[in-house]
């Protein structure tokens, strides 16, 4: 995992090789699907990260309040609730938040599907680019020579 500046914009990049497994995130997404819970991908086994980078994967199921609220306390809460949104929780240390409701988790999971299945190179997209800090991109193949210059030396 790395983030990069593109001329498209800035871009998380979870970049795999040609072999790499893309199984284990798909199942990661599937978790999040199913039950509310708090995940740091950089923690995981399967992802390795180049620079200083958190992303905080954050399954929501608690709708909105149903209390009285003014019509723009109304609004902001809806918007809470309405999309998924990738945020940063801290931009000085390269941290992130990504936000989603377990139907968007398990949209997720089968945006990933051609990754998971076919061994050749090729990219999806996993969020919003017009409402998030960054674009997600997913990648098998298509970046070696970028991952081998952003990784830190051994």
């Amino acid at each position: 995992m790395c983030a990069l500046e593109t001329s498209a914009g800035p871009w998380l990049l979870l970049a795999g090789s040609r072999e790499a497994d893309f199984a284990p995130l798909q199942q990661l997404f599937e978790t999040l699907s199913q039950s509310p819970t708090t995940v740091l991908l950089e923690q995981q086994p399967f992802i390795s990260v180049s620079g200083q980078l958190s992303l905080e994967l954050c399954s929501r199921t608690d709708p909105p309040s149903k209390h009285r609220f003014s019509l723009s306390q109304l609004k902001t809460k809806l918007q809470d609730y309405s999309m998924a949104r990738l945020l940063w929780i801290d931009e000085t240390a390269g941290s992130h938040q990504w936000i989603g409701t377990p139907e968007e988790w398990a949209e997720r999971a089968l945006l990933l599907e051609p990754l998971v299945r076919k061994q050749t190179p090729g990219h999806v997209y996993l969020n919003d680019s017009a409402a998030d800090v960054a674009d997600i991109v997913v990648s098998r193949g298509e970046y070696e020579n970028l991952l081998k210059q952003t990784q830190p030396e051994r």
